[in-house]
């Protein structure tokens, strides 16, 4: 039996970089024993390999997983940042030395059982679209599917701008920068 790397290249095991990412810091293999995921027998050869892996601080949002409490999660880098792109940006400074490239996709409703309300996507149309993304040299850091979703966020970014504008005189006293604020 032929093993894969002769018909496709591969990189050498010695090259490759484990990571993870958990709201839990247990090593790999004190998450695999948790787990229950792998037997003694299996997980004894690699145990040394599996305690030098800790993951990385894991998207965790408690709100909406009311069962668990992590205690190894990304805070939102503000709060005035929504928490989708809060981590999101995070997550892909972080993976960034990785080469892994990241984008959010947003989806948008699809038409199922021949039900269709308002504009609904293909979901036959997803998967070429999806891949043209991870294709790209420099994939956006966002997307959405399906062109309503763009359109509503324009309008609420302009009314948010139009109000940090209104407030701007105020931002810019209470930094200290009184004379830019009077201008």
């Amino acid at each position: 039996m032929e093993r894969i790397g002769a018909f496709v290249p591969l990189t050498p095991l010695e090259q490759l970089e484990f990571a993870g990412w958990d709201v839990f810091p247990d090593t790999a293999y004190e998450s695999a024993v948790h787990a229950e995921v792998l037997s003694d027998k299996h997980l004894k050869p690699v145990r040394d390999e599996l305690e030098g892996i800790r993951p990385m601080q894991g998207v965790f949002y408690p709100e909406r997983v009311r069962r668990l409490s992590g205690t190894h999660a990304k805070k939102a880098p503000s709060k005035a940042c929504t928490l989708l792109e809060g981590f999101g940006q995070s997550l892909a400074a972080e993976i960034q030395d990785f080469r892994i490239k990241v984008t959010l996709v947003e989806p948008t409703g699809y038409q199922t059982f021949g039900a269709v309300r308002r504009t609904r996507g293909n979901p036959l149309a997803t998967g070429p679209a999806i891949l043209d993304v991870v294709d790209a040299d420099k994939p956006p850091l966002r997307i959405f599917s399906g062109a309503e979703p763009l359109e509503i966020i324009k309008d609420e970014y302009a009314r948010r701008i139009a109000t940090w504008e209104k407030g701007n005189k105020v931002s810019l006293a209470a930094r200290g920068k009184a004379e830019q604020a009077r201008a």
